[in-house]
């Protein structure tokens, strides 16, 4: 099972966003902060569906979101759902496989934490942020 994250954002510092900061009001950094966009830092794999397992289903939920000024995931669309048992080009049309993808997608997805982004030195959020979350039999 893999998860893909779209976590090759280019980001301009490494430093998590609070760290910046606490060093910008001590003294210990001067300048201000760096723009950046919001990047991939955790989330886990999804849970695999129980029903999906059993039939040897596979696949991937494309989903669209917003990343907040704290790092935070929120509302979630759905923009494709592709169910497959061996061969990705012959799609299976599961009603129940589809709505178990989308939910341990949206699952996984609340889990996912990113940088906080800054745009003009203030935290922003990241409307139209684009993911896959696969789901691979091994």
């Amino acid at each position: 099972m893999k998860v893909e994250t779209g976590s090759d954002t280019p980001v301009s510092q490494s430093l998590g966003w609070l760290a910046t900061l606490i060093m910008f009001l001590s003294g210990i950094a001067t300048a201000d902060l760096a723009d950046r966009e919001g990047k991939f830092i955790s989330g886990g794999p999804p849970i695999y569906p129980k029903y999906c397992v059993e039939k040897r289903y596979q696949g991937h939920v494309d989903l669209q979101f917003v990343i907040d000024v704290d790092g935070l995931t929120r509302d979630p669309v759905i923009l494709d759902v592709v169910i497959y048992q061996r061969d990705p080009g012959k799609p299976i049309e599961d009603d129940e496989a589809e709505k178990w993808f989308i939910w341990a997608a949206k699952k996984a997805l609340e889990e996912f934490r990113y940088e906080a982004p800054i745009v003009n030195g203030e935290l922003v959020e990241v409307p139209g942020v684009k993911t896959r979350i696969s789901f691979a039999l091994e």
